[in-house]
C-alpha cells in the first residue's frame, strides 16, 4: 500500500468544529478538558487516577460477556490487567453494525489499536488496554441491519418494534447469508468472510453475542476488549446518576446551556431532553420515557410510574434502564479507567455538549481525537485517471469540476483566460484615463457584467463540448461513483469484504500499518 496524505479541509468532507477540534482551536477548548497530544497523556493520566474505577466490575463483566468465545492470550491477559493501578484505557464506542457495515468502523477500531500501542511504547510504566465500547442498547434498527458489497446493499429484514438491538436474536439470518454468498462468488478469501458470517450469525445467538464474536475473530490477536455496555454489574453502579437525570433533570439545563455556547460558533449534535434515558421492557423494546404531571410514561409502551415506583424499579431493575447518547458518554467514563475516546466528526461534536456535565459529577473529561479516515483506490483506476490526465490529488474534486476541467485540457478553444486577460487589460486601461471616482465605478461594474458574460459564455461551450467527450465524462462519472458511492465518502458506504476477496486477512493488517502514521485523511493506493 503507498499512502498519500492530506488534510481534512482538502476533502470538503469535514465540518469546521472538527477541523478546528483537530487542530486545538481556541474557540473548542471551553468544550474539552485538553486538546488530545500523546505529550498531555501523563497530565490526563495523573487526573484520571484521582477518579475512583471500580475495576472488579469491569472484569467481571467482560469474563461474563466472554463466555462461550474462544479468547487470544492477548484478550486474557488485557482483561487480567485492568485489574492493576497502572491501567488505562483507549476506547471507541459504536453500534453493533450488521457484518461491520461500512468502512469506517473498523478504520475506528484500527485506531484504537495504534494508539494504545504507541502508548505502551512510549510509556512502558503503564499498561494500556484497547477497548471497544459497544452501543448495544440503540434500537435504531436501520442504521445497523445492512452492508454494502460491490454497490448491493445486503440487508436483514426483521420487524423489532424498536428492541433494543443487542438484546435481538440473529434469527431468519440465511436469506442474509445467501444474498452475500451470491455476491462473493466461491473464492477462498470468499469462503474464509462466508464461514465467518455463519459462524458469527447463525447460531441464533443475541446480537451483542454475534458481534464480539465478529469483532473478537478480526481484532482478538491484537488483544482489543470489546465491553457491552448493557450490562447489569455495570450498571448497577451508575443507579444514582440514572436517579439524577430520571428524578430530577438534572442534567438537562447543564446541556442546554453548553449547547448554547456551542451553537454561536457551530452546531450541537444532540438534543438534551428533561429524561435523557430510556426504559427497556422485558421484550426488549426500548422506550423513551417522559413525565406527565406527577407520572412517568413511556413512550412506546402502555405502562407509567409514580415518583416511587420508578425509583424502586431503577433501584431494583437498573439494567432496564438505557442512557440516550449524551449520557452514554458519561456512562462510558464514569466506568473505565479511559484517558482517550475515538471518534468519527458527529461522534465527537455531542461530546463537547458535555462538559459542564463532566466537570458537576467530578467524572474526568477524555482527550477527544478523530479516528483515521481514508479512500482506497486500486491500481486500475489509477491508471483511469492517468489516462485521463487526471492527477490522483484531484479526485476530492466534485464530478463537475473534474469533467469541465477534462474538458478544457482536451479543448483548448474552450479555454477564455487569455480572452478574460484581454477584457480586464482593455477595461483597465480605459479606467487609467479617467478621474471621476463615479465613473469609475461604473466602469468597474460594465468590467464585472462582461466577465461574468465570458463566464456563462465558457459554460456553453464546455456542455456542448460535453458531447464530443462523452465516453471519457462516462467514465469519470463512473470513477467518481466506485471511489464516492451515493456521493459521499467511501468510508461512510462500503464494507471491508469488498476488499478482504481480494486481500483476505492481509487487508486488516496493512490497513493498520497505514495508519500507524498520525495523519488526517489517508489517500491508500493498494495493488
Amino acid at each position: 500500500m503507498k499512502v498519500i496524505d492530506f488534510t481534512y479541509k482538502q476533502t470538503n468532507s469535514f465540518s469546521n468544529l472538527i477541523i478546528d477540534l483537530n487542530e486545538g482551536s481556541k474557540s473548542i477548548k471551553p468544550f474539552i478538558n485538553r486538546n488530545f497530544d500523546i505529550k498531555n497523556i501523563p497530565e490526563q493520566i495523573q487526573e484520571k487516577s484521582k477518579q475512583s474505577i471500580n475495576r472488579n466490575a469491569i472484569v467481571e463483566a467482560l469474563k461474563n460477556q466472554y463466555k462461550g468465545i474462544n479468547t487470544t492470550n492477548e484478550v486474557e491477559s488485557n482483561i487480567d490487567k485492568l485489574m492493576l493501578e497502572n491501567t488505562f484505557t483507549i476506547s471507541a464506542g459504536h453500534q453493533l453494525c450488521l457484518f461491520t457495515g461500512p468502512l469506517y468502523y473498523l478504520y475506528k477500531i484500527i485506531s484504537v489499536l495504534n494508539l494504545t500501542e504507541q502508548l505502551n511504547l512510549k510509556y512502558p510504566t503503564y499498561n494500556f488496554i484497547p477497548v471497544y465500547w459497544m452501543g448495544s442498547e440503540d434500537h435504531d434498527f436501520e442504521e445497523i441491519n445492512h452492508f454494502n458489497v460491490f454497490s448491493k446493499k445486503i440487508c436483514w429484514n426483521k420487524k423489532t418494534n424498536s428492541q433494543a438491538v443487542g438484546r435481538m436474536k440473529t434469527e431468519n439470518l440465511l436469506d442474509v447469508f445467501n444474498d452475500f454468498r451470491q455476491v462473493l462468488g466461491n473464492s477462498e478469501h470468499a469462503n474464509a468472510l462466508l464461514k465467518l458470517f455463519k459462524d458469527a450469525y447463525l447460531q441464533n445467538k443475541t446480537m451483542a453475542f454475534s458481534q464480539r464474536f465478529l469483532v473478537n475473530n478480526l481484532f482478538g490477536k491484537y488483544g482489543l476488549l470489546c465491553l457491552d455496555s448493557d450490562d447489569e454489574i455495570l450498571k448497577n453502579n451508575f443507579v444514582s446518576f440514572v436517579k439524577k437525570d430520571v428524578l430530577k433533570s438534572s442534567y438537562k439545563q447543564l446541556i442546554s446551556n453548553t449547547s448554547f455556547k456551542l451553537d454561536k460558533d457551530y452546531h450541537s449534535q444532540a438534543y438534551a431532553r428533561n429524561i435523557n434515558h430510556f426504559y427497556i421492557n422485558r421484550k426488549g423494546v426500548r422506550s423513551r420515557i417522559y413525565k406527565d404531571y406527577n407520572t412517568f410514561n413511556l413512550l412506546k409502551q402502555k405502562t407509567s410510574f409514580t415518583d416511587r415506583e420508578i425509583e424502586q424499579e431503577i433501584e431494583n431493575n437498573p439494567k432496564s434502564f438505557s442512557q440516550n447518547v449524551l449520557i452514554r458518554a458519561l456512562f462510558k467514563e464514569f466506568t473505565l479507567p479511559n484517558l482517550v475516546t475515538i471518534g468519527g466528526g458527529g461522534e465527537l461534536a455531542y461530546w463537547l455538549q458535555m462538559k459542564d456535565v463532566f466537570a458537576k459529577e467530578k467524572v474526568v473529561f477524555p482527550m477527544l481525537k478523530l479516528r483515521n479516515s481514508a479512500l482506497i483506490i486500486d491500481k486500475v483506476n489509477v491508471k483511469k485517471l492517468h489516462k485521463l490526465n487526471i492527477e490522483i490529488t484531484e479526485i476530492f474534486k466534485n464530478k463537475d469540476e473534474l469533467i469541465s476541467n477534462h474538458i478544457k485540457q482536451k479543448s483548448s478553444s474552450l479555454n477564455l483566460i487569455s480572452e478574460r486577460k484581454l477584457l480586464e487589460e482593455a477595461f483597465r486601461s480605459i479606467e487609467a484615463k479617467v478621474i471621476d471616482e463615479t465613473l469609475k465605478r461604473t466602469i468597474k461594474a460594465e468590467k464585472q457584467k462582461n466577465l461574468n458574460s465570458l463566464n456563462i459564455l465558457e459554460k456553453k461551450l464546455i456542455k456542448n463540448e460535453k458531447k464530443v467527450y462523452e465516453e471519457s465524462i462516462k467514465q469519470i462519472e463512473s470513477i467518481k461513483d466506485k471511489l464516492f458511492p451515493n456521493n459521499i465518502l467511501q468510508e461512510r458506504c462500503v464494507n471491508f469484504s469488498q476488499f478482504y476477496l481480494n486481500y483476505g486477512d492481509m487487508f486488516v493488517d496493512d490497513l493498520k500499518k497505514a495508519f500507524q502514521k498520525d495523519r488526517e485523511f489517508s489517500l491508500i493506493l493498494i495493488d
